[in-house]
């Protein structure tokens, strides 16, 4: 895969090429096309945005992890030891099945969804949390989503 650099000269680049600050909202609108029109193969970037610009890109879960566990803020990375661990890896997916195994799952009304309409009850369940945070009553907060935009 190319290197996409900025086409506006005054758009900041961050520590991390894939960071960029346009200086307004028009300099941003105009990043975003050619970023989409430098993707190759007619696939579709993907975008995420989230509350603070100083997270990394991690799910809304991962950074409640660190938070509860680690005891480290958003914008933190785990020490290499730790993030490079499989130990690190297997601990989350088993704090993830956790929680949207044992202690939450789809409502009553999902599941009859799910037999009507076909729909994923736990992806609309993970859906819902993303949308409406405030409703994930879990202690260990959000989903695993990492959102596109197109």
């Amino acid at each position: 895969m190319q290197r996409i650099l900025p086409i506006c000269s005054n758009t900041l680049v961050g520590a991390d090429p894939h960071e960029w600050i346009p200086r307004n909202f028009e300099d941003f609108l105009k990043e975003l096309e050619h970023i989409i029109n430098s993707c190759d193969n007619g696939k579709n970037p993907l975008f995420r945005g989230h509350a603070d610009s100083k997270w990394l890109l991690e799910s809304s879960f991962v950074r409640s992890c660190k938070k509860s566990l680690l005891g480290i803020e958003p914008q933190i990375k785990p020490i290499e030891e730790i993030r490079g661990s499989n130990e690190y890896y297997q601990s989350l997916l088993g704090l993830l099945l956790l929680k949207y195994d044992v202690l939450v799952r789809p409502s009553a009304e999902l599941r009859h969804l799910e037999k009507e309409k076909g729909i994923d009850p736990m992806f609309e369940l993970m859906k819902r949390y993303q949308q409406y945070p405030e409703e994930d009553k879990a202690v260990l907060k959000g989903t695993f989503f990492l959102l596109s935009f197109e």
